[in-house]
């Protein structure tokens, strides 16, 4: 059971991350090797890619899913013993000698022992046809049946205890169904269960391999006729299984595959298109398209009314806020815009594009931008003072008998100097008057 949550799980995660990895693999083979730009996320193209992704995934999985199931099956006591499930007696006997002779404890030590006492029961239990009947179809559980004595009483407990599975998956089936409404993959699930039924029904009251009988339900696709009557299709890819073993593996096909036709169903098999659906999501449209161009209008009108007048040397308009009718531009201002759209088309495309152009076009555009904030604002910084006189090389560097170089001009006083010694002069002055 825990098994089975787990794939549940699996089935439920693992499609959509994988749908991802093999998308992204598939777009840097896209851009790589083939040359070409990937569609951008949400056009049609990107969503036919991501499709086929997603069917690849689910597709992949499912041979997971059933690669693991037989991988999973374990082996029936024919195996153990290397005869075919259509031995007699006889052939039994010699399986099971020439497995004693190379895997006898007393040969490959105690280690083996825990195999041969398997096979040996395996051997034992087919030895009796009763057993080796129930055994077939139910399994090594058949073998802890001992209140059963016939064939009849056999049949009917194991059925009884295969209806469980049955129970369990028509009614996920059936709240299946409640929950997620109506689904392109509900007929198909029900549809797969009813096969799996059928095909096990006939494993199960389909006569043994090794019986000689020519009771046959179906021929043509179950038996071989005249021959040993076992499942054509199956003893083709598992020839050395026996019904139980088929059994078993339809019911883990049967969950793997509901949950993969329930993925992989509405991307085969999309949702008709509602017709009345689409005529109001486009009879919405088109009123929502009719409100946005009333609305440019009406902007494109108050921005041309807005731009008559002094400022382009024309006359204004009577427009006003609660009073807006269609403007018809004047000439010089229908001069203005072509040219003002001129320079912005030149701008855009030197933007665009790069080179010399764009350099001299960012150049050109900051020493405008400089120049204009310098005329708002002033200049920031004053033009540097020239550099002070270097001394010669040889010049004296002892301070106690340096003097100054003759050719030196004099420094003149600061601005800050100057303004506190006529500060200080008035002060005596003023002391001098009050004197």
């Amino acid at each position: 059971m825990l098994k089975q949550a787990a794939s549940f799980i699996g089935w439920a995660y693992l499609p959509d991350r994988l749908t991802g990895l093999l998308l992204h693999i598939f777009y840097v083979f896209y851009s790589r090797v083939l040359r070409r730009t990937p569609p951008a996320a949400g056009t049609p193209l990107y969503y036919q890619h991501r499709r086929a992704m997603y069917i690849t995934a689910i597709a992949s999985y499912l041979a997971y899913n059933f690669y693991t199931t037989t991988v999973s099956t374990p082996p029936n006591y024919y195996e153990l013993l290397g005869v075919q499930p259509t031995a007699n007696i006889s052939a039994l006997k010699t399986g099971f000698r020439q497995f004693a002779k190379r895997y006898h404890p007393d040969r490959v030590g105690p280690q083996g022992e825990a195999t041969f006492i398997k096979v040996r029961d395996a051997y034992e239990a087919l030895k009796d046809p009763l057993i080796r009947f129930a055994y077939d179809r139910f399994g090594p559980d058949a073998l802890q049946w001992p209140h059963c004595t016939t064939e009849r009483e056999y049949m009917i407990f194991g059925m009884m205890q295969s209806i469980g599975f049955h129970i369990f998956a028509f009614g996920s089936l059936i709240i299946w169904t409640i929950i997620g409404g109506s689904h392109p993959a509900q007929i198909w699930r029900y549809l797969i269960y009813f096969c799996i039924l059928s095909l096990e029904l006939v494993f199960i009251l389909g006569p043994s391999p090794y019986a000689r009988t020519t009771v046959h339900i179906s021929p043509l696709l179950f038996y071989e006729s005249k021959r040993p009557p076992y499942t054509r299709l199956f003893s083709m890819i598992w020839p050395h299984r026996v019904a139980w073993q088929h059994v078993r593996f339809l019911h883990n096909f049967f969950l793997f595959s509901t949950a993969a036709v329930t993925r992989l169903a509405p991307a085969l098999m999309p949702p008709p298109l509602d017709v009345r659906r689409l005529c109001a999501d486009i009879d919405r449209l088109t009123a929502l398209a009719k409100v946005l161009d009333r609305e440019v209008a009406l902007q494109i009108h108050t921005q041309l009314h807005s731009v008559h007048g002094p400022m382009t040397n024309t006359q204004a308009t009577d427009a006003s806020f609660t009073y807006t009718p269609p403007c018809e531009p004047a000439e010089e201002v229908v001069a203005l815009l072509s040219a003002e759209m001129k320079k912005m088309c030149i701008e855009v495309q030197l933007r665009k594009d790069g080179g010399p152009m764009r350099s001299a076009f960012d150049v050109a555009v900051g020493k405008r931008k400089q120049g204009a904030k310098e005329a708002k604002h002033g200049v920031l910084s004053p033009d540097p003072s020239p550099p002070p006189p270097k001394f010669p090389s040889n010049a004296i560097t002892d301070f106690r008998t340096w003097r100054p170089p003759k050719d030196l001009p004099a420094p003149s006083p600061s601005k800050h100097a100057m303004r506190m010694a006529a500060m200080s002069e008035e002060f005596h002055r003023g002391r001098s008057r009050s004197c």
